[in-house]
């Protein structure tokens, strides 16, 4: 029974990391934010669970986000920050400076229409909003 069950973990196991696998890569998107206007952002998601987000707004705007990734479950997507690497920390303005405070972590919702395409949602919103399309550039 136990080697049965060991089996059976390894086996879960062996399905996170493939999973995990089809994000192993340098991901790109363009957009347009609502507030930002014309904005890229490039993912990169390693091997050992880690990954980092850099932004870039053509106002000037740049966020760097690093942290740990895993799949939750089959087209769920956790992103959890690394509260200490972020970049900025805090905004300055008019009327001085303030922390930024970044969430803990952002789900998604996620699909692989091909290879080198990656569909994420942010789970907060609603259907159809919050959707980006990136594609496989490494």
């Amino acid at each position: 029974m136990a080697r049965v069950m060991t089996a059976f973990f390894l086996g879960i196991l062996a399905l996170g990391l493939a999973q995990n696998n089809a994000f192993v890569g340098v991901w790109e998107a363009r957009y347009n934010d609502p507030n930002f206007g014309p904005t890229y952002v490039q993912m990169v998601f390693q091997p050992n669970g880690n990954y980092s987000q850099e932004t870039r707004t053509q106002a000037g705007g740049y966020v760097y986000i690093p942290g740990r990734y895993r799949v939750v479950q089959q087209g769920v997507l956790r992103l959890d920050i690394d509260q200490r690497n972020v970049y900025p920390k805090e905004f300055c303005g008019p009327l001085g400076c303030n922390p930024i405070r970044y969430p803990d972590g952002e789900t998604y919702y996620y699909r692989f229409p091909d290879r080198n395409t990656l569909v994420l949602q942010l789970a907060s919103c609603p259907p159809g909003q919050c959707v980006i399309t990136y594609r496989r550039t490494r």
